[in-house]
Order: structure tokens, then sequence, then C-alpha cells
């Protein structure tokens, strides 16, 4: 199966591990889960994970079960409109961004014609995106003709007043706007009472909705490996099957995505 969402940093998430340890843990979960290629989303947005572009590249090329995909500062992508295609170029899969909060959104709405030209290309895009920024920026997004949009945390709802569907709205308008598009079924305890344990009983109906609303065609499970360990177990993580909202057919897609036709090697 593919993991739509993990991250690998040098000295772990917490930035205390031994230099590859975190890699090191995440390969034997790969061979007890049966996991394939894993959409590793590079983050730089805090100074202590300046570098972790350039250590997921180097990584993928030690093994091919990596798929790189780059984290795009918006600022500097402003600045230099060829960055994401020379990332490309350097041997980055794709990319990831973070757009949080409508004020981010229309900052990158507002990043110039040649900027979006380069973004538009046939590789995932990775966004860490929430519901309100979604809505200012999927007008924007509906015209990428080749990029394969990826929302992660299922457009990362949150815990905030609303019915999953009302949470959810921006997500689903997205998903039949955007030609390419999944959303990935991970960090589910984002939208978990804080003193609830997995299955999350608050995250099933946001998975009936998904379902009902946009179908498991649309969704690609991701583990949010490493970040989800200090959750939840990465074996409950995988076990979607708990939350007995989805088939054993619809499992098996979730699991099976056809997103792996539309990784770069």
């Amino acid at each position: 199966m593919i993991d739509a969402h993990l991250h690998l940093f040098e000295r772990g998430f917490d930035g205390t591990s031994e230099p590859g340890a975190e890699l090191q843990a995440y390969l034997r979960l790969r061979q007890q889960f049966g996991i394939g290629p894993g959409l590793v989303v590079g983050y730089e947005g805090q100074q202590r994970f300046a570098g972790n572009n350039d250590h997921v590249c180097a990584l993928a090329r030690r093994y091919d079960w990596i798929v790189p995909l780059v984290h795009l500062d918006r600022e500097r992508l402003g600045a230099d409109p060829g960055l994401a295609r020379d990332w490309l170029t350097a041997g980055a899969a794709g990319w990831s961004a973070y757009v949080l909060g409508t004020e981010e959104a229309r900052a990158w709405d507002a990043l110039s014609d040649e900027v979006w030209e380069g973004l538009d290309a046939p590789v995932p895009w990775s966004l860490n995106i929430d519901p309100a920024a979604l809505a200012v920026l999927t007008p924007r997004l509906a015209r990428l003709q080749h990029t394969t949009v990826l929302l992660s945390h299922l457009g990362l709802p949150g815990r905030a007043s609303g019915t999953p569907a009302e949470r959810l709205a921006p997500v689903v308008a997205a998903v039949r706007a955007i030609g390419h598009v999944r959303v990935k079924v991970s960090g589910l305890y984002a939208v978990a009472g804080r003193d609830e344990t997995p299955p999350f009983p608050s995250a099933r109906p946001y998975l009936q909705h998904m379902r009902d609303r946009v179908g498991v065609e649309h969704l690609v499970w991701g583990s949010d490996y490493t970040p989800v360990l200090a959750r939840q177990s990465f074996a409950s993580q995988v076990d979607l099957a708990a939350y007995q909202v989805f088939s054993a057919t619809e499992l098996g897609r979730l699991a099976a995505d056809d997103l792996a036709r539309m990784i770069r090697r």
C-alpha cells in the first residue's frame, strides 16, 4: 500500500534522535505492514528543520520507495518563480506547502502567474491547508491542469464549532472543483477529543461524510509518521477498518490507490 503522508528528519521530529534512527524505525514499520511507496512530506517551516528538503532528496537517491515532496516557502517562491521546477530537476518528485489561515492563502493567491505556471506540472503537491484557507485558494488550484493536489489530514477541519458537514464543506467543494485531487485519511487525532483513544469516535462522522460526499476514489491513506506517534500507535492508524466506515473493497482502494501512477520516478 501507499503511505501518502510521512515525515523523515535527520534527527527525528523532536530533534533528539540519533541520526537515521527515525528512518530505521520506519523501515521496520514498512516491512511489518507491507507499505510500498511513501510520500515524504518535506518541512522547513521552523529553523530546526532547515535542510530537510536536501535530506529527503538524498534519502530518495538511496531508497527507491521514497517519493520526496520538498517544502516550498512562499516568499522564496515569489522571489524565484522557477524554484519549484528547479527542485524537480534536483531530484524532488513534487512539493509540499503549508497554507494556514486566510491571510496566508490570499498571499499565495497573489503570487504571479509565472509562479503558478511553474506549479502546474504532472507531480503531486501536498498541502497542509485549513478549510478557510482552502476556500480562498480553490479557484487558483482549480486552474492547475496537471498537478495532483493532496489535501492533508482530511483538509484540517480541526475541532472547531460546527458539524462535520459544515467543517468539511470547503474540502468537498475543492474536490469537486480541482481536476486532480486526493484527500489524505491521516491525522485523525486532530479531530478527536483529547481524552479519546483510537478508533477515535469523533473522527468517524468525518470519515463517513467524506466517503459519502466525495467518494473513496478521492481518498488515500497516510500515516503521518512520526507526529502520529505522539497520539496513537502506528498500528491503530493503519487499522481504518476499526472505524466501521469503509467496506473491505473500499479499504483496499484506500491502501492501493492509483496515486501510484501519478508519481514521477
